[in-house]
């Protein structure tokens, strides 16, 4: 019986001890809730291009403002959320698509016209 009450003790002790070892956020405020992954993005850096492609490179499809990746420096819309990773298989081709040939001086033209 001695042993029983004493390991019921030493488990009463640990449990103790891990709740108030444990990090609380009782600081008061919730943490920031980080946004889901497929949420749009809002913000753009100022050096990004937007191309505003109004049709998938890959699919063909309408573009859809809130599906996109910034790809060196460029933004290009797609009409789904997997048409980005296979974009990012072969970007030169689908760049090709959407007329751009040369990346880079796409790029410098379009920065030169500002």
């Amino acid at each position: 019986m001695t042993w029983k009450l004493t390991l019921l003790s030493a488990l009463t002790l640990s449990a103790t001890a891990f709740a108030t070892a444990s990090p609380s956020h009782d600081d008061g405020g919730d943490p920031p809730t980080p946004p889901p992954a497929n949420s749009p993005r809002t913000d753009k850096p100022a050096d990004i291009i937007d191309l505003s492609n109004e049709n998938c490179p890959v699919m063909g499809g309408k573009a859809e403002a809130d599906v996109y990746i910034d790809y060196e420096g460029v933004r290009v819309h797609f009409c789904c959320p997997g048409c980005d990773r296979r974009f990012l298989k072969d970007p030169d081709k689908y760049l090709k698509v959407l007329g751009i040939d040369d990346l880079s001086k796409f790029k410098n033209d379009r920065r030169k016209a500002r």
